[in-house]
């Protein structure tokens, strides 16, 4: 079973390589990752430094809540269309 990484352990181990000017088989064997994973994180993190932020999110699954929510929205459009009809039509305007 893979082993699952906190961001912060994650960027930590990789600044460490990235800042500190530390050797990359070195510091996956003294964090104890698997280099191909660790080779992986460095090259995400080159990618976008902020990939580690605990705030961070990435803009696959950002697009993804924004679509959920703009479905959520129509919805609710669809329902309030609705209730004012009705409402027209109680009050005969």
């Amino acid at each position: 079973m893979p082993r699952i990484y906190e961001k912060e352990f994650k960027k930590t181990a990789v600044e460490r390589v990235i800042k500190d000017g530390k050797s990359t088989s070195q510091t996956a064997k003294e964090f104890d990752i698997p280099l191909k994973t660790f080779e992986k994180w460095i090259t995400a993190y080159h990618k976008n430094n902020k990939v580690f932020n605990r705030e961070y999110i990435p803009p696959e699954r950002r697009i993804q809540e924004l679509q959920k929510s703009i479905k959520a929205l129509k919805l609710q459009e669809q329902i309030l269309r609705k209730n004012i009809e009705e409402i027209k039509k109680e009050h005969n305007l």
